[in-house]
């Protein structure tokens, strides 16, 4: 097995590891109006706490979970964690902003168990 083979592999098995040990985090980012400065949504991005390698971005890993099949329950979880933390949100303020959840190139919003859940 070649070295990029290799590489795939362990980060699968890692990304196996990740989803067990909620590794995986949700990072929120403020959607600004330009003419107001006011907060008009905010974006959901995915990141991978990674034990060893530290912070990991979408691109990463997502191509590994894309091949996989792990994209799936991937982006389960980041729907139910993204509506968990808005509810956790609007127990504490009245203001509610629309939610945009950043989704990798074959959207994960379309393989899951959603519209079942």
């Amino acid at each position: 097995m070649n070295a990029k083979a290799q590489a795939r592999l362990s980060t699968e098995n890692f990304l196996r590891l990740a989803l067990r040990r909620n590794e995986l985090q949700l990072h929120y980012q403020p959607r600004v109006g330009f003419s107001t400065g006011e907060i008009t949504g905010v974006e959901a991005l995915l990141r991978w706490k990674h034990p060893r390698l530290g912070l990991l971005m979408p691109d990463q890993f997502l191509s590994v979970a894309e091949d996989s099949g792990l994209i799936v329950p991937i982006g389960e979880w980041v729907i139910e964690e993204a509506f968990r933390q808005v509810a956790a949100w609007q127990k504490k303020s009245a203001a509610v902003w629309p939610l945009r959840l950043i989704s990798p190139p074959h959207n994960y919003l379309t393989q899951t168990n959603l519209y079942q859940s």
